[in-house]
């Protein structure tokens, strides 16, 4: 179990932890409001760039690396040698896996769910989903997130997952009321169900997962590669330079 402490990466905090760290926080803290956010390098960079975006994350209580590059810009900024990211769709099963052996009850919020609960039912034949809300790609309001909170008080469930990207599940993850656990974990139901093609592993290893989902889905990411991941690569390039000078004028001085 590792967790090496909380590391702005822009403006926002990640936690520096491997799955069993926050596994193990997140079944701590069954009676409670408590989200997790796996996030790569897009929410980052939106947030660093918007005040609305920015106070959404940090109303996040933990956030952890979900992408190779907030990874490496751990260990280039602060030497934080994470040996793997805290990836969504992996944390998705290692929670569910858990949660059916200890008969927590699952609640799904998310897209075309029906698929997923099939899946889920092969996979993990005794995990207790308790309910599931098919959002149907409806833009989050006031008044869908009210319907949702009530449909989880009616279910009781002990642990809820978010799958429908972000920022609207970091939106939605904050404003809910649910005192549970809520877990955001992006494309995640869309991968374990099926519905899309994973990156190899060799591919997700080496930062390339990108590339990958990019030639299946140019159309809806080429802004989200191309613009905000550029973006983070730049900033980030610039805070370690800032690092490195900071340390040479202390060996100066």
């Amino acid at each position: 179990m590792l967790y090496f402490g909380q590391f702005n990466i822009l403006k926002t905090k990640i936690t520096a932890c491997d799955y069993d760290w926050i596994i193990e926080t997140i079944f701590k803290n069954l009676n409670n409001k408590f989200v997790v956010a796996p996030l790569a390098s897009h929410p980052l960079t939106l947030a660093y760039l918007d005040k609305n975006n920015q106070r959404i994350l940090d109303a996040i209580d933990i956030i952890v690396p979900d992408s190779q590059y907030v990874r490496w810009a751990l260990r280039l900024l602060y030497d934080v040698n994470l040996k793997e990211r805290v990836y969504g769709p992996e944390l998705l099963l290692k929670i569910c896996s858990m949660a059916q052996k200890e008969e927590r009850k699952i609640y799904f919020i998310g897209n075309k769910l029906g698929i997923l609960m099939r899946s889920f039912k092969k996979k993990f034949p005794s995990l207790r989903i308790t309910g599931y809300i098919d959002l149907q790609y409806k833009p989050i309001s006031d008044e869908l997130i009210k319907k949702i909170d009530n449909e989880i008080k009616t279910s009781n469930p002990e642990l809820i997952f978010i799958g429908i990207g972000s920022p609207s599940q970091h939106k939605l993850a904050v404003e809910m009321q649910a005192n549970r656990p809520i877990i955001c974990v992006g494309a995640a139901f869309d991968f374990v169900s099926g519905l899309k093609k994973q990156a190899p592993k060799w591919m997700q290893k080496w930062g390339l997962e990108w590339f990958f989902r990019l030639t299946t889905e140019p159309l809806i990411l080429w802004k989200r590669y191309f613009i905000y991941g550029t973006l983070f690569l730049f900033f980030i390039i610039i805070f370690a330079y800032k690092k490195l000078l900071n340390n040479f004028i202390r060996r100066r001085i």
